[in-house]
């Protein structure tokens, strides 16, 4: 099968990165525990571009944190040929008290789709290297320095960890006000289950429903759909998690609102209280045209003068079915240690400072090498395309997704060539 000039260079650069890891000194790997260092890449001020960094395990669906914060690009459905562009509901906001003052802002920038009754961050700082995306949210209203690190985790030698459908949200928050205030950061998260499998007919919200759920010390809400399909329109059901970090913080639920509305409901109670006011108890489940449904998590605390504080925030899926025609379901390796979203999230927060320390490690490896900066990055950036349109498949076979619009897949190793294929890395 003849190949793209594309997907030939991203081939190379991928095989480059294979030779150069393992032959860079082994003494760079001896670790210390720094402070997080920043991304590495050139600042982005204050624009939209229609792609981030892909975030979410090799084989294992994507989302994207974008440039000006919004969270985009979704093919966590198994949706490749059909991602999920720009699901409003899906965002990051923060509420400070400090004295008498009370400021609530989403955090990404204003758009002509936005909710009405919100206020948004007027300026982003976005650097990117994958699988990591940093965010700085300039406003001179707030008392504090906001920051968002995002990452999924991705360690050479290690496929389980590789492969994770998961993303890890670090919100640091820094008081530079002369007292101390109060910090809320929430997550809101759109319920897509049964979005973007196959043709738009097949789109649905209707079943869709979230109840929220403690697990490994996260508090959050695991999102479910009660449709069950047989072939490709099965790549789009199964479940996700977000969860927050339940640390001394004081956490709120929101189990279900309508992200189809003109504003966010809990908006003004959020602005006032700092937390989230609970659902109605007649909470319907979601239908097509009237009732999409989010749910949204809170966590609250507060930060002396002067101070930093991490909230930190996971994002799992499960989408374990890919179809690539009617009859062959292709699976997910991440199914071979899972079983669902909740799973998924709790082995990650268990684990998560070896997975952040092993994921920057390969980047420390290549930026303290005397490789020429632009060829660093493009070794680092150029194998995105792993988290982007890749197959891992139950069975451990790797693909490229070359026609995402037919689900084709190309450069499947045999068992036999396995040592000589890219997942030799992992």
């Amino acid at each position: 099968m003849q190949m793209r000039p594309q997907a030939a260079r991203d081939r190379i650069l991928i095989a480059l990165l294979t030779i150069i890891l393992p032959a860079l000194p082994s003494c760079i790997w001896r670790w210390k525990e720094p402070a997080p260092p920043p991304v590495q890449a050139e600042k982005i001020d204050t624009r939209r571009w229609a792609a981030g960094v892909p975030l979410g395990g090799i084989g294992a669906g994507k989302i994207e944190l974008l440039t000006d914060g919004s969270i985009g690009n979704l093919t966590i459905n198994n949706n490749h040929a059909r991602p999920i562009a720009a699901p409003r509901a899906c965002f990051a906001a923060l509420r400070v008290r400090a004295g008498e003052r009370q400021i609530a802002r989403m955090l990404r920038l204003h758009t002509d789709s936005e909710y009405g009754n919100v206020a948004n961050a007027p300026r982003t700082l976005y650097r990117g290297a994958w699988p990591r995306a940093q965010i700085d949210f300039l406003d001179p209203a707030l008392p504090a320095d906001v920051q968002i690190e995002a990452f999924s985790p991705i360690i050479p030698g290690n496929a389980k960890d590789s492969s994770l459908p998961v993303t890890v949200f670090r919100f640091r928050i820094t008081n530079r006000h002369d007292s101390e205030i109060d910090a809320t950061v929430v997550m809101s998260w759109e319920n897509v289950l049964g979005i973007g499998a196959g043709a738009p007919a097949w789109d649905t919200v209707d079943g869709n429903d979230q109840r929220e759920q403690r697990i490994a010390g996260l508090r959050g809400v695991s999102f479910t759909t009660g449709r069950r399909y047989a072939g490709k329109r099965a790549n789009a059901v199964g479940e996700y998690f977000i969860g927050a970090r339940d640390d001394g913080a004081t956490i709120t639920v929101r189990r279900s609102w309508n992200a189809a509305g003109r504003n966010i409901p809990f908006w003004r109670h959020l602005t006032q209280t700092g937390k989230l006011d609970p659902s109605p108890l007649d909470v319907p489940a979601g239908s097509d045209g009237h009732y999409h449904p989010a749910a949204a998590i809170a966590s609250r605390a507060r930060i002396p003068k002067g101070e930093m504080r991490e909230f930190l925030f996971v994002l799992a899926w499960f989408t374990p079915s890919f179809f690539t025609d009617q009859a062959t379901d292709h699976g997910h390796y991440y199914t071979n240690h899972f079983d669902g979203a909740p799973a998924v999230a709790a082995y990650t927060a268990e684990n998560l400072a070896r997975l952040y320390r092993r994921t920057i490690e390969w980047h420390g490896i290549i930026r303290d090498s005397n490789l020429p900066g632009w060829f660093q990055n493009r070794l680092i950036d150029g194998a995105s395309i792993m988290s982007s349109t890749t197959l891992l498949t139950k069975d451990r076979k790797f693909a490229f997704i070359s026609d995402p619009t037919g689900g084709a897949l190309v450069a499947a190793p045999r068992a036999a060539d396995r040592p000589r294929a890219l997942t030799k890395i992992f």
